[in-house]
């Protein structure tokens, strides 16, 4: 990777750049407290607030003796502090999954996930694998697994399917493959793949073709 022309825009315009985005934050935050709104950025900093009062934190521990977390792969930095004060007096189990971190656009971090179950590995706890697929038939989760098992490499974790109905004709699988030019952003990238999927379905419905197994159980 090298620097651009859009890396040097940038430099010159960092600072009216981070000047607009104060003046905007400081007009939003004086406009809620006109109006007496919170938005959910708001509850979350104030639920970690209360969380450092000593008598908050006495009240959920006389309620509260579990927590369960799901989904963790899709927790930001602020939920992970709430989790962890929560965590500090109630025994903790998460569920999640780091390949399946999507919410990076409102500050989620896949790396909480792996080390928060890090932390409670080396604390005693104990790891479960949840392998079995109860969406998805037989022959589509093996050919799944055969191609992500070359996508991820280490980070492949196989999958066995509880449905062991096998359907007509070969599963309607489909693997492409993005060349781009060296340094393409990667939301340029994902945009491409989302309309290439949507171009997908939207084919699929135009042909009448169903999105599930006919002859399927259930």
């Amino acid at each position: 990777a090298s620097l651009g022309p859009a890396d040097e825009l940038l430099a010159e315009v960092l600072g009216e750049l981070r000047d607009a985005f104060d003046r905007v934050r400081s007009a939003l935050g004086t406009a809620k407290r006109r109006a007496g709104v919170v938005d959910f950025g708001d509850v979350e900093v104030a639920a970690l607030r209360a969380l450092t009062d000593d008598a908050v934190v006495a009240h959920y521990r006389r309620r509260w003796t579990d927590l369960l977390v799901d989904e963790v792969q899709d927790t930001s930095p602020v939920q992970e502090a709430i989790v962890r004060r929560i965590a500090g007096f109630c025994r903790t189990t998460v569920v999640g999954d780091a390949k399946q971190s999507i919410y990076g656009f409102r500050g989620a971090e896949a790396r909480v996930f792996r080390r928060v179950t890090e932390e409670l590995l080396a604390g005693g706890g104990e790891r479960v694998v949840l392998d079995r697929s109860f969406r998805t038939h037989a022959r589509l989760v093996e050919r799944v697994n055969d191609v992500f098992a070359d996508v991820l490499g280490d980070e492949h974790e196989p999958l066995t399917a509880d449905d062991r109905h096998d359907p007509a004709g070969a599963p309607p699988l489909q693997a492409w493959r993005a060349e781009v030019p060296a340094g393409t952003p990667a939301g340029v990238v994902r945009l491409a793949e989302a309309h290439r999927i949507a171009d997908g379905v939207l084919a699929m419905l135009a042909e009448g073709r169903s999105g599930r197994d006919p002859d399927a159980p259930g």
